[in-house]
């Protein structure tokens, strides 16, 4: 279906933009959306919230930092 290509493509930019603000209005213009009707959408299609998975890449990307950057302290990843 043609919301795939639009989830796929707002997944993309969420996880290229990780280190910054990403707000409900900037992602449901990526997939050509409302904010209400993205929302709902994105919920359905990934089985979580937009704010979780969100968070859930960036709880991702600090434990594989702690894994594999010894260099890196808990305090620079926060």
């Amino acid at each position: 279906p043609a919301y795939v290509g639009r989830f796929q493509r707002v997944c993309r930019y969420i996880a290229r933009h990780l280190d910054e603000p990403l707000s409900l209005e900037t992602l449901s213009a990526i997939a050509h959306s409302s904010p209400y009707h993205f929302h709902r959408q994105f919920s359905a299609y990934t089985g979580i919230p937009l704010y979780r998975y969100i968070q859930w890449l960036r709880l991702r990307r600090a434990c594989w930092r702690l894994a594999f950057n010894p260099r890196d302290k808990v305090i620079d990843i926060t």
